[in-house]
């Protein structure tokens, strides 16, 4: 497994070690399978590290270079951008939806790695 995974298992990660494992991922044939949603997560990752610029910009090449079709579950592509778009301009409501997840999955005491922009 260790051999596998595109990120140390151990310690703390930076923001740019992710997006580095996100995109050579989306190479592969799950990744590009899965690159709308893959892309959204990146998105919510770099909001989280308040990254906004970052994740202004991975908005953008969503927008930009996604088909039509993929933002049919998203209620279409304006709706999709304007909420990307609140969540950008306040992160802070990706960290409450992050602390009510905690607290609802009962694993706050799990051990984590950091996350630092």
């Amino acid at each position: 497994m260790e051999q596998q995974s595109l990120l140390p298992l151990d310690g703390d990660l930076t923001l740019n070690e992710v997006i580095s494992a996100y995109k050579a991922h989306l190479l592969t044939p799950i990744g590009s399978a899965c690159r709308f949603n893959e892309l959204k997560n990146l998105i919510t990752l770099c909001i989280w590290v308040e990254a906004i610029e970052t994740a202004d910009a991975f908005l953008d090449d969503v927008l930009r270079f996604e088909q039509e079709d993929v933002f049919r579950h998203e209620g279409g592509r304006e709706a999709f951008e304007a909420r990307c778009i609140t969540l950008i301009r306040t992160p802070e409501l990706v960290a409450e939806t992050v602390a009510s997840q905690i607290a609802s999955l009962k694993v706050g005491k799990l051990p984590v790695s950091n996350l630092t922009a």
